[in-house]
């Protein structure tokens, strides 16, 4: 009974006008808006946030002397090379003997103290006054410690200026575990270098044709890498004598003309400006 006055009582009222309907439930509305919120605050990321724009470029520790050529003081004979790629030498040591001319013996010596980096010429070979002879890496006591020469591309240089921090990977030496070199930017090159200047640096003859961070100029022609100069920071304590990211950083000892890759930040780009390819 009490179900047949259920079902007339439909029949009287079947729209059910007077009564409120229920949209959705309040956990729904909560959903709503945690997603406009939500919303709300990635699109103002999205217009006021940034991302750091970081290169990575590649260089060679290096001490702040560089690489001299020592050359021929007269023209004649090589007769005697005293001395081996890696060597370490003291101002004023006589690495070579050249029988001159007129035959004289005339010994050749080292300006700086320093570590021979290569030969370029050969016991017997003639040789004209100028002539390199062997090239050398000044590593005299008046050097403060290693830093970093990098190779940078033209189109790069506006945006890397003194005082930026840079941090260096060094090979073999894993970045998780120990994490990388820290420097600050000491010197940045305002022109390309040249074939020597990429000489005096490498340690090699080079072109900038055959030199990472070369670039191509409007006429055609490869304009060479500019040099920034980054002085690492040192630490006694650390066992490599230098800062890392790392508390203590890795159980080595650094050695110049050790290749490595430095990562530079360029500025920062906001994330709509990445989006819509600004």
């Amino acid at each position: 009974m009490k179900f047949r006055f259920k079902a007339l009582d439909r029949r009287r009222q079947p729209d059910q006008l007077d009564s409120p309907m229920l949209l959705a439930s309040s956990r729904g509305w909560v959903a709503v808006f945690v997603v406009l919120i939500t919303t709300v605050f990635v699109l103002i990321w999205a217009i006021l946030g940034s991302i750091p724009q970081t290169t990575t470029v590649s260089g060679a520790l290096a001490y702040p002397g560089g690489v001299v050529s020592v050359q021929a003081p007269v023209g004649g004979t090589l007769q005697v090379v005293d001395a081996q790629p890696e060597q370490d030498v003291k101002a004023g040591t006589t690495v070579a003997t050249i029988k001159a001319n007129n035959g004289k013996q005339v010994p050749v010596t080292v300006p700086a103290d320093g570590r021979v980096v290569s030969l370029q010429s050969q016991v017997g070979q003639l040789v004209s006054p100028g002539a390199p002879l062997l090239q050398l890496e000044q590593v005299g006591a008046d050097q403060q410690g290693l830093q970093v020469q990098l190779l940078v591309d033209a189109q790069q240089i506006p945006f890397i200026r003194e005082g930026q921090t840079v941090t260096v990977a060094v090979p073999g030496v894993s970045p998780r575990s120990f994490g990388r070199l820290q420097g600050t930017v000491a010197e940045v090159g305002a022109f390309p270098l040249s074939g020597a200047q990429l000489s005096s640096i490498s340690g090699s003859q080079a072109s900038p044709a055959s030199v990472a961070g070369a670039d191509q100029a409007g006429g055609g022609d490869l304009i060479g890498p500019h040099l920034v100069v980054v002085q690492l920071e040192q630490d006694l304590q650390n066992p490599s004598g230098y800062v890392w990211t790392s508390q203590t950083g890795p159980p080595i000892t650094l050695n110049s003309r050790t290749p490595v890759e430095g990562e530079i930040e360029l500025g920062s780009i906001s994330p709509i400006s990445m989006l819509i390819g600004g």
